[in-house]
């Protein structure tokens, strides 16, 4: 199991982000959440195995996931393996 904790900034807020990221961890069978933080920025909390992780780190890389990031920062964590699904806080 891995977990990173994906943060987005630029226009992130307030264009389905969110929404969609929920969307594609959940038919990746990620665990986590996504929310919307008091700066504007978007944070993902995800774990899952090393495959299905590297699968959202390039859908939220690429320029089919809503919103204008101007920055993505991917920090790894150690698993915990608390999450039962996916989900928006």
């Amino acid at each position: 199991m891995q977990r990173v904790v994906i943060t987005l900034s630029g226009r992130v807020q307030g264009v389905g982000l969110r929404y969609a990221v929920k969307e594609y961890a959940r038919s990746q069978r990620i665990c986590g959440f996504v929310r919307n933080d008091p700066r504007g920025r978007v944070t993902v909390v995800a774990e899952g195995e090393v495959r299905q992780i590297e699968s959202l780190l390039r859908w939220v890389r690429s320029p089919s996931r809503p919103g204008e990031v101007e920055r993505l920062t991917v920090r790894e964590e150690k698993a915990t393996g608390r999450f039962a699904g996916f989900s928006i806080q």
